[in-house]
């Protein structure tokens, strides 16, 4: 049985608070990307909606429902990159969670390692 060392536990809680700053750095980069993806695929759906005319050949109008699907396939591209961006979000989002539950728990760890270990605080 390998019993853990105070510096083990201190190693690990140091290479969890790098990939936490990495994951922050990551974090707010593709908040960026997601926030110019958002607007790129607003900025299109407002320009389609105002190019997409209501009326058919002939005379005939065009329902709500044929409008709305050509102004969504017009803009397809720019919604699915938004779309992405923002998953890509959560997915750090929740690393991020983990992470810092992991911390969480080195963080005790250390603070048993050293109760067992340095006899003040026995």
């Amino acid at each position: 049985m390998h019993h853990l060392a105070q510096t083990e536990v201190e190693q690990a809680i140091m290479s969890v608070v790098d990939r936490l700053d990495e994951l922050v750095d990551d974090l707010q980069e593709t908040g960026r990307r997601a926030a110019i993806a958002n607007s790129e695929y607003r900025r299109k759906k407002a320009l389609m909606t105002l190019a997409v005319t209501e009326h058919l050949p002939g005379g005939k109008k065009m329902d709500a429902k044929s409008r709305d699907a050509r102004i969504e396939l017009a803009c397809q591209d720019e919604q699915q990159a938004h779309a992405f961006a923002e998953a890509e979000m959560e997915i750090l989002r929740e690393s991020l969670r983990a992470h810092r539950a992991r911390l969480d728990a080195l963080r005790t760890l250390a603070a048993n390692i050293r109760a067992v270990t340095d006899p003040r605080l026995g």
